[in-house]
This record gives C-alpha cells, sequence and structure tokens, in this order.
C-alpha cells in the first residue's frame, strides 16, 4: 500500500529521521512540508527551531522561536536559544533581553549567566558583565570558560587585579591550560610585576613553545629586567617562528644598538627594509647606528629617505641638522 506524501504524520517521522542521520538540510524541508499542512502544530514549531539553529541559520531560527514561543511563552529552552541566535546575528540589546528572560524562569538556568555575560561585554557594559559572570560561577564554581572569559573581559575593562584573579584560578583548575599561563603573564607585566610576568610566561611557553608573540613579549620583559642578552634569545626565537615580524625585528635592532653591536643592528633593520622598503622606522633606526658608527654620510642619507617618506618626521629633522652642523 502507497502511503499519501501529504500524510502530514510521514512528513513529522522522515524529519525526526533525517535529524537523527545528520541529514539536517533534508529535516528542514520534512518540518515546512510538514508545517504546509499542519501550521498549528507546536512541537514541529519547537523542532524546527533546533534544525535552524543546528545549521547556523539564525535570522530564519528567529522567526520559528518566535512562533513557537506564541504556544510555549514560559519555556526558558526557547527563550535561551532565540538570545544566542540573536548574539550570533550581533543584536546583543535584544539577546540580553532573551536571556534576562531565561532567569526569570529559571534562576538557575545552565549557561543563562554566561551568555548574559558575553552579551553585556559585547556592549562594554563591563560591571553588569562581571557581576554575571560573579553569578554564573556562583552556580558553576570549576566552569573554565567562564574563568577565562571573565579574566578576558576584566581585563577589556582596565580592572587587572581582578582579571589576574580570574586566570590564577583558572590555573589552579587547569594548570596546563596555556591561554591562563600567557594572559597571567600579560596581566603581571601591566602591574610591573616583571619577575612574576616572566616566570608565568616561561610556564606557558613550557606548555607551548609554538606562540612567536609570547617570545617576543618575553623578549620585552627581560629587556625591562636589563637583561638585553636574553631578551636577544627570546626575540631570535620568535623570529624562527615568525620571520616576517616587522616589530620582532625592530625591537632585536633596537636592543643590539643598545649592547653596541652596530652591524648586527644593521642587519636587523636592512632584514626590516626586505619586508618593507617604505618602514620610517627601519630607516631612522639605521641612521641611528650610522651616527655611532661615525658614517655621517650614510647617517644622512638615511635621514633624507626617512624625511621622503614622513616629512613631518620632527626626530629626523633635528638629526639631520646636527649632523649638518658637524660637517
Amino acid at each position: 500500500m502507497e502511503l499519501n506524501p501529504d500524510y502530514h504524520k510521514v512528513w513529522f517521522g522522515k524529519a525526526i529521521i533525517f535529524y537523527n542521520l545528520g541529514e539536517y538540510q533534508e529535516a528542514l524541508k520534512s518540518y515546512d512540508k510538514f508545517l504546509e499542512l499542519k501550521p498549528d502544530y507546536k512541537d514541529a514549531w519547537f523542532n524546527k527551531c533546533g534544525v535552524l539553529m543546528t545549521l547556523e541559520k539564525y535570522q530564519e531560527a528567529l522567526e520559528s522561536f518566535d512562533k513557537a514561543l506564541e504556544w510555549y511563552p514560559e519555556d526558558a529552552y526557547l527563550w535561551f536559544e532565540r538570545g544566542f541566535a540573536l548574539s550570533k546575528l550581533g543584536e546583543y540589546n535584544k539577546a540580553i533581553g532573551s536571556f534576562k528572560k531565561v532567569l526569570e524562569l529559571d534562576p538557575k538556568y545552565p549557561g543563562a549567566q554566561y551568555t548574559l555575560a558575553i552579551s553585556l561585554s559585547q556592549l562594554g557594559e563591563y560591571k553588569l558583565a562581571l557581576e554575571s559572570f560573579d553569578k554564573a560561577l556562583k552556580l558553576e564554581p570549576e566552569n573554565v570558560d567562564t574563568w577565562f572569559n571573565k579574566g578576558y573581559f576584566a581585563l577589556e575593562a582596565g580592572e587587572y587585579q581582578e582579571a589576574l584573579k580570574a586566570y590564577d584560578k583558572l590555573s589552579k583548575l587547569e594548570p596546563d591550560n596555556v591561554d591562563a599561563w600567557f594572559q597571567k603573564g600579560y596581566i603581571l607585566k601591566k602591574l610591573g610585576k616583571y619577575d612574576d610576568a616572566l616566570k608565568a610566561y616561561d610556564k606557558g611557553l613550557e606548555l607551548y613553545p609554538e606562540h612567536p608573540t609570547v617570545w617576543s613579549n618575553r623578549g620585552n620583559l627581560l629587556r625591562k629586567l636589563g637583561k638585553q642578552q636574553e631578551a636577544i634569545k627570546s626575540y631570535d626565537k620568535s623570529l624562527e617562528l615568525d620571520p616576517n615580524a616587522i616589530d620582532v625585528w625592530y625591537l632585536r635592532g633596537m636592543v643590539l644598538g643598545e649592547l653596541g653591536k652596530n652591524q648586527e643592528a644593521l642587519e636587523s633593520y636592512n632584514k626590516i627594509l626586505e619586508l618593507d622598503p617604505l618602514d620610517v622606522e627601519a630607516w631612522y633606526g639605521k641612521s641611528e647606528i650610522f651616527q655611532k658608527l661615525k658614517n655621517n654620510q650614510e647617517a644622512l642619507k638615511c635621514l633624507n629617505k626617512v624625511l621622503e617618506l614622513k616629512p613631518d618626521c620632527e626626530l629626523a629633522k633635528k638629526a639631520k641638522e646636527k649632523i649638518l652642523n658637524q660637517l
């Protein structure tokens, strides 16, 4: 006996089977066909929301959520997923409204305080966001994502001590969490605690030594601690991993110049100019090295290049005037 293809139960059953098989587009087509025949069947709208979210079709999902909420206005899950879809679309104010509704219906709904905090953070409402992160952590005190993001947005807000506490906690929960150690190093550096920052960077680099930016940051710390030779080694490691990092070549050249290693410093500046012949700072850096070498003609050439690229550079003007007065 052949089944009538317009029989609504068949389409509903097909939709469920397709979804379970991971055939989400086919599941969506089946729900759409079902809803043509039975537009007032609330469970189909509910299920369609889930399929659209899986397919990341957030705008369409919103329409389905609004329809489903006509029948399920007290369903915290629907309000939560609606908020998630809105946040994915960058509509954070509306998302906040949905997450607040979730919390009205169920103050302990998993993830609601966390997602509310993220949306608040995206709007720059850091104080309110940190309060929501704290509420989320009361419900799930060992949630590493919440600790990480609390630290991240505390840092964005300039709340360095609060950020440090979050990453301290995260590194205790997950001692092998590389990002926690790198973030701790960054914050400790901001707080002027250079020795502690160095220890945090070193711990992170033990776990993941392939991070060029952290090697560069480590070099900057060592320079602040007066350990220029060690700083050079860190810059070299950074450049092994990312040989096109102009800013690191510049730092390397600057520190080599401080150490009186003028030829090596010139090599660093020349490397920058291979990568970008119009880099003003590299031309100026070369001019300083040539002045140290008492090679005023080459220094002038470099300063003229600086002024060609940046005619209002006062440092270059003064340096050029000083050299010309000596000739």
